[in-house]
C-alpha cells in the first residue's frame, strides 16, 4: 500500500551536526547496556520466557523514552530508561514516578544497588533481581565495569529524537496494515525498535511469512543507524533481479531485506523532507517485498 501522501505528524529534525558517526557510536554503546538495568526489571519479575517476551520494552509517548513491562502484584511498577538525558527512571503503573537515577559517573554495581534498594522498598524481592541476560551484547570500549561518561549530551538528546520519530513511523505502518501487525517493541537484545507484519502462505498451520519494519541504531554489520524491513523466510530468487528502491539497499547476507542509511538523512535539512525520505523507502521496499511473497492488501 503506497502511503506517499500521508504525512508524519510530529517527527523531529535530526541535526547533522549530532550526527557524527564516532559520537553515535559511544552514545549506542552507554544506552545500550544502561537499557538492560530497564529491561531486567520485567525480566526478573515476570515468567520465564523462552523468546525473552518480558524482556523486551515498549515505547511510552508520553515521557519519550522505552520502557519496561509492568510487574508485581501489589504495587505494580515499570522502569524506564531516558535517552537523552541517560537517566533510570522507575514509576507506579499510573504513570507517576517514584524516582530516578541519573546514571553519569555511576559503576554498574551502584546503579544494581539503588534499583535493588527501590524495588525493595516497593515491596519486591531483592534477591530474584538479576542482570544476568538471555543474550550476549558486544563487549563495549565503554564498558559495564566503567564509569559511565555520558558525553556528548546532544549525540544522547539524538538518540532520543531517533527513537521518537522511528516509533511514530511505525506506529503508521502498524495502523495501515493492521489487520496484519504485531505489537511495536524495543528490544534491548538488539536495542532496535521494530514490529512485524504476518502473512499466511496457504491456510496450513505454521505456513507464514514474517515482514519485519524497524529501526537500529547500528550494529556489528552497520555500523550507523540504519531502517529496515526484513523478511523471513528467505525467499527463493535470484538477488540480483531485485529492483532499485530509492536511497534504500537491499541486504541478502545474513538475511534478507532493506536498509537506509542514517548518512542518507543528513543533507535533508526539513523536518517534513526526512520524514518523506523515510516514508519513502518503507512504502516502495515494502512494496516490493510484497509482490516478491505474492500477498496483496
Amino acid at each position: 500500500m503506497d502511503t506517499k501522501n500521508e504525512a508524519i505528524p510530529g517527527w523531529k529534525l535530526l541535526k547533522k551536526a549530532n550526527l557524527k558517526t564516532k559520537w553515535l557510536l559511544r552514545a549506542k554503546a552507554e544506552l545500550h547496556q544502561a537499557i538492560q538495568f530497564a529491561a531486567a526489571v520485567g525480566r526478573s519479575y515476570s515468567p520465564h520466557s523462552g523468546e525473552d517476551r518480558f524482556g523486551s520494552l515498549t515505547w511510552d509517548d508520553h515521557n519519550k523514552m522505552p520502557v519496561s513491562v509492568v510487574v508485581g502484584k501489589g504495587q505494580r511498577i515499570y522502569a524506564g530508561l531516558g535517552l537523552s538525558k541517560h537517566t533510570l527512571y522507575i514509576y507506579r503503573e499510573d504513570g507517576n514516578l517514584i524516582d530516578k537515577l541519573p546514571l553519569k559517573g555511576l559503576l554498574r554495581a551502584e546503579i544494581v544497588d539503588w534499583l535493588k534498594k527501590k524495588l525493595g522498598t516497593a515491596g519486591f524481592d531483592q534477591g530474584s533481581f538479576t542482570l544476568e541476560l538471555p543474550y550476549d551484547i558486544p563487549e563495549y570500549d565503554h564498558g559495564f565495569e566503567k564509569k559511565i561518561k555520558f558525553k556528548r549530551k546532544k549525540t544522547f538528546a539524538e538518540f532520543s529524537r531517533l527513537f521518537e520519530n522511528a516509533s511514530l513511523v511505525l506506529r503508521h505502518y502498524q495502523h495501515i496494515h493492521r489487520k496484519y501487525s504485531g505489537e511495536i517493541k524495543c528490544w534491548p537484545h538488539h536495542f532496535d525498535i521494530a514490529f512485524q507484519l504476518i502473512y499466511s502462505k496457504d491456510d496450513k498451520p505454521g505456513n507464514k511469512y514474517y515482514v519485519g519494519l524497524g529501526f537500529s541504531p547500528g550494529d556489528e554489520k552497520y555500523k550507523r543507524p540504519y531502517y529496515y524491513i526484513n523478511l523471513w523466510p528467505v525467499p527463493g530468487m535470484p538477488f540480483q533481479e531485485l529492483p532499485p528502491i530509492g536511497e534504500g539497499n537491499w541486504n541478502t547476507e545474513g538475511w534478507f531485506g532493506a536498509t537506509l542509511d542514517l548518512k542518507s538523512l543528513k543533507k535533508i535539512k526539513g523536518a517534513g523532507e526526512q520524514a518523506q525520505l523515510v516514508k519513502g523507502f518503507y512504502d516502495s521496499t515494502l512494496r516490493e517485498t510484497l509482490k516478491i511473497i505474492n500477498v496483496g492488501e
